[in-house]
């Protein structure tokens, strides 16, 4: 965690500080208990900072407001309060220190005007979802000096009237930046419109449940604040942009322009199974890049490619598909995603010269997904040709004597990636640690195979195509790899609409946390803006049929508890390492009595299998959710059936999400006949077992083998990717981790991230 704040406000100016996680995000909700202390310390002249805090009572919360009136330089403080368990006492953690040195206000630095255009458009005041926003900013006396500018949004609310920002709504603050003013007073940088808008948003606007969002600027410099409310209003792609409006300048009389009815839109088409245009080509590279170029390269990287005009690029790239069977919307959607991120949009045709050992080899990466050649035995470099060879071969040219050729003709360009992707990079086959992780069903499909299940394989693709920097890291260049994905997905292949039923899914539940469960594996989290009075501490569970109709299988309550760490057997002696502050007899299925220390541990006793022994589960630091599961579930309606009941075991708590995932493994199967030997106890212990802590796990008795087999595919489907069954051959299942102590029962354990939250 961290501070972020003016660290040079103006003296008798009110600013705000705040602290954020480290991903720079603002926490929005007060689940754990926890809130923040803030002291406040002055530097005298020795150098020594003096607690100043008025009272030596601090401030509280997550952000908090400072006027500072001395010209000197301050030290704030901040200390994490979280309640202890079960004395429910505030314990103090130091989190950071901030340092903020006021100024006396400025007489000579001025912001002189601020405006947001779409530059190159022919009315600079209109904007589709896939163009960049140009923020321009004038300033005196700031050479050098950094302004930081704001972008709001404000939605249309009305079907004949753009909103005025004045009057009509509050704004929502939805991007800012900081950016250098140059020797001429002037400060630019770009906003894609995808950085602009929530997921909800690009989604309505896309699919034409919104007409318009429109967008304004804000620039601000210590005391200074300059807002330009002219706005750019970024318009649905199923209303006729150029008949909006005729003078989108005037912000100030929206209110009385009437918006022409809009053209009935054409009939839009996914690009499975069909050509790229030119046009397509073009709208793809300037939705990424922010301007319609390919293949320019870099001032001390000229690209040498021989042809860069659209035109060859977009015939070369349909043939590519149509040859290696690139066909659908999801396998075209991987594949420039990746080719994207090797390629920089289009921009180079190999790998540039850096630190990188391949950058510097005679089988550099070239192509539109890099074909890269293979290191010598101790070697650095990349000087056997490897896959160049393999490539050769296969299509009967001599890539060995001229690699270059790889990166010099675009139809080897285009082509070399497509069969990458289609024939040579492939999950090994079984048995194989890659299979055991990622599941039986991925053995031996190439990458082109994997594409075809859309996200779930999106780390898996990129993984076998360029690698882990260590095994347990997500893949080179992951980040830009997953932005290129959601983006294209979202904003150009407008994937969800044509493939996933995206109107239903837009739908928030308004009163209380859902999960939405759908056929197809996807799991969404949908958080209303406010929760309705009485079930602040609920979670309704809904899933979705392949028609999309919607079934409301429970509601359930959620506590929140110490985190544990997976559990030790310390066979029969009772663990004394802490101070005990309750010990009491419990009849909770196999265990018989529960130990809870000063510390927050906790230690059960009981027996497995004829044997008497301890378990003991440390506390770790933070808190979990666990939602009581209902004792019995027996939904039956219209064909959907959810049903399970519990053996003799109260372990019958477990987490939210893996709850979401078993609902929908019951549903996709419709068995009757599933028993559950449970997850977790309330406070995230799990006797006898050591695994299934903070209720990431769910076990299940087994079933007869055909169904079980159907089961055991239904439950990965929907997240748990971690099974274990047993080694006996009759209990033995592909695709699973095999044990012993699982001949009886199967184990899944959860993938969190299988999880997608939306924020209404």
């Amino acid at each position: 965690m961290k501070i972020i704040g003016e660290k040079k406000p103006i003296v008798g100016v009110t600013e705000m500080y705040s602290v954020i996680d480290s991903d720079g995000v603002l926490f929005t909700n007060n689940t754990n208990n926890v809130t923040y202390a803030w002291y406040i310390f002055k530097k005298y002249k020795n150098g020594a900072f003096v607690n100043v805090t008025k009272n030596n009572v601090p401030k509280i919360g997550q952000t908090v407001p400072y006027s500072l009136g001395y010209n000197v330089e301050y030290r704030l403080d901040v200390y994490k309060l979280e309640k202890e368990l079960l004395s429910q006492k505030d314990k103090a953690s130091f989190v950071a220190s901030y340092f903020v040195t006021p100024t006396k206000k400025g007489s000579k630095s001025e912001i002189k005007k601020v405006v947001l255009y779409n530059k190159g458009a022919k009315n600079v005041d209109l904007a589709g979802i896939g163009n960049s926003l140009t923020v321009r900013v004038e300033c005196i006396n700031m050479i050098n000096k950094q302004v930081k500018v704001h972008v709001w949004n404000v939605e249309n609310k009305s079907e004949s009237n753009f909103i005025n920002a004045d009057i009509k709504s509050e704004p929502n603050l939805m991007n800012s930046r900081l950016i250098d003013i140059n020797e001429k007073g002037i400060g630019l940088t770009q906003f894609n419109v995808m950085q602009l808008l929530s997921p909800t948003d690009s989604m309505d606007l896309m699919i034409g449940n919104k007409k318009a969002i429109g967008f304004y600027v804000t620039a601000t410099y210590e005391e200074q604040s300059v807002t330009n409310k002219t706005a750019v209003v970024v318009v649905s792609q199923y209303q006729s942009i150029a008949d909006i409006f005729e003078n989108a300048r005037s912000m100030s009389s929206y209110n009385d322009i009437e918006t022409p009815a809009p053209e009935k839109p054409k009939e839009k088409k996914c690009f499975c199974n069909r050509d790229f245009k030119e046009s397509d080509v073009k709208e793809l590279v300037k939705f990424l890049k922010g301007r319609e170029a390919i293949w320019e390269g870099y001032k001390n990287a000229p690209c040498t490619i021989d042809d860069k005009s659209f035109a060859t690029l977009t015939k070369e790239l349909n043939a590519m598909f149509k040859k290696y069977k690139i066909n659908h919307c999801a396998q075209k959607l991987h594949f420039l995603a990746q080719a994207c991120h090797e390629t920089d949009t289009f921009t180079l045709s190999e790998e540039t010269k850096s630190n990188h050992a391949s950058s510097q080899s005679i089988y550099k990466g070239r192509g539109i997904l890099q074909l890269t050649g293979v290191r010598k035995n101790g070697e650095n470099y990349y000087d056997l040709p490897g896959p160049y060879e393999t490539y050769s071969d296969y299509i009967g040219i001599n890539a060995i004597r001229k690699p270059q050729i790889i990166a010099e003709q675009i139809k080897y360009c285009l082509d070399s990636g497509g069969w990458m992707f289609s024939v040579f990079k492939k999950m090994p086959n079984a048995p194989s640690q890659a299979v055991d992780r990622w599941g039986i069903e991925t053995a031996g499909k190439s990458l082109n195979e994997l594409a075809l299940d859309g996200d779930k394989y999106l780390e898996l693709i990129s993984a076998l195509l360029n690698g882990r920097p260590k095994p347990e890291a997500m893949p080179n260049g992951w980040n830009k790899r997953k932005m290129n994905y959601d983006l294209l997905k979202t904003g150009f292949f407008n994937y969800d609409f044509f493939h996933n039923n995206a109107k239903q899914k837009t739908e928030v539940t308004d009163d209380v946390v859902t999960y939405h469960i759908y056929a197809n594996g996807e799991i969404e989290r949908h958080i209303p803006k406010t929760i309705k009075s009485g079930y602040e501490d609920k979670y309704k569970y809904v899933y979705h049929d392949k028609d999309d109709k919607k079934y409301t299988i429970c509601t359930v309550k959620w506590h929140a508890t110490g985190r544990k760490e997976t559990g030790k057997n310390e066979g029969k002696v009772m663990p004394t390492h802490s101070k005990i502050i309750s010990d009491e007899k419990v009849s909770e299925g196999q265990t018989t009595r529960k130990v809870i220390y000063e510390n927050g541990d906790v230690a059960e006793y009981g027996y497995n299998k004829g044997i008497y022994f301890w378990n003991l589960y440390k506390s770790l630091k933070g808190k979990i959710e666990l939602v009581k599961m209902p004792n019995e579930l027996n939904y039956n309606y219209s064909g959907v059936v959810v049903k399970y009941s519990f053996s003799n075991t109260q372990r019958r708590y477990t987490s939210p999400n893996a709850l979401a995932g078993f609902i929908g493994a019951l549903a996709e199967t419709g068995f009757t006949n599933i028993i559950t030997t449970g997850s977790c106890f309330a406070e995230g212990t799990c006797f006898p077992s050591v695994a299934h802590v903070n209720g990431k796990s769910i076990d299940t008795l087994y079933i007869d083998r055909a169904n079980q087999t159907e089961f055991i595919t239904a439950m990965n489907k929907f997240g748990f990717n971690d099974q274990i069954t047993g080694n006996d051959g009759t209990h033995t299942y592909k695709g699973t981790k095999n044990k012993s102590d699982h001949n009886d029962h199967l184990h899944s354990g959860f993938d969190e991230s299988k999880i997608k939250l939306i924020k209404q």
